[in-house]
């Protein structure tokens, strides 16, 4: 699924995106600011991958409200704010969000708490780099926004953006994934049509994962696709 030619339509929208909207977001988030979403409401640490200005989280958050999460266990690599997490403990999951910026878990640990009268008592929050410090078990879902430039991260904040020149988180996710996946497992990762697909799934394979579109969506120029991950037999 490579990025087709875009209409002049889309063309003209993300130059703009790019060129005046783009650098008044990049201002804007290096103050702490409040983000209300869903019914939901959370402070965006300066640091943290902001959720309210990039397609993706929002169309990951609308998927995972429509999944059946009660009383499951369920796992989110990469919480940033923890948005996502949040809204699975809302469905009455039993979360476990890890991440391995620190800044990233003192902010989710402080959403869960702006948040606390409507979400589950488990859940639990770690820094981990990916598995590191996970205990073995296993998950009845597990949901990932990874970093998908191929390009190495020189800082916490480019962890959120870089899967390494050659795709060492992938390599990582992938490889270690088996002592928290079953059978059973319902994993979902969401990607774009601006990233190298056909490489991270050539990583997954080479662990025995593959990949199932299980939703995609057009949000002005680009396209996200989420897919379910399954284990080849």
């Amino acid at each position: 699924m490579k990025q087709k030619n875009l209409p002049l339509y889309y063309t003209l929208l993300k130059k703009i995106y790019v060129g005046l909207i783009y650098p008044f977001i990049a201002s804007y988030i290096k103050k702490e600011r409040a983000f209300h979403y869903k019914g939901l409401h959370l402070q965006i640490f300066p640091g943290v991958f902001h959720p309210g200005f990039f397609f993706s989280t929002k169309f990951f958050f609308a998927f995972i409200s429509k999944l059946d999460l009660e009383n499951k266990s369920c796992l989110e690599i990469g919480c940033g704010s923890g948005l996502l997490s949040l809204v699975m403990s809302r469905k009455k999951a039993r979360v476990t969000a890890i991440d391995m910026n620190p800044l990233a878990i003192k902010n989710t640990r402080l959403n869960y708490e702006l948040n606390k009268v409507e979400l589950e008592d488990e859940f639990t929050v770690l820094q981990s780099d990916m598995f590191q410090n996970l205990e073995p078990q296993r998950y009845d879902c597990i949901i990932v926004a990874p970093p998908y430039f191929f390009t190495d991260p020189k800082n916490d904040n480019e962890h959120a953006w870089f899967c390494g020149k050659n795709g060492e988180y992938f390599y990582k996710l992938f490889s270690g994934l088996a002592t928290y996946f079953s059978a059973h497992t319902a994993m979902y990762m969401i990607l774009a049509d601006n990233c190298d697909l056909e490489r991270i799934q050539k990583i997954a394979a080479e662990s025995g994962y593959s990949f199932e579109l299980a939703a995609k969506k057009r949000i002005w120029w680009e396209e996200n696709y989420i897919f379910k991950i399954s284990k080849n037999a």
